[in-house]
């Protein structure tokens, strides 16, 4: 990953969470030219799948 201050090409994971949802995996990262430290976050990009509608109440019923 690209750091975002000198644009060198190497960098280490320091920190690697997942969030409290379990949707993404957010990790901290450091520059191994400069030393600068950013945070990335990492999420899938295919969409959830669909959600299944419960039927609806017959009136009267």
């Amino acid at each position: 990953m690209l750091c975002p201050v000198c644009g060198h090409d190497g960098s280490r994971v320091i920190k690697t969470r997942e969030d409290d949802r379990g949707e993404a995996i957010n990790r901290v990262r450091e520059c191994r030219a400069c030393g600068h430290v950013w945070r990335t976050r990492e999420a899938a990009l295919t969409p959830p799948p669909p959600r299944t509608q419960l039927p609806s109440p017959r009136p009267g019923a």
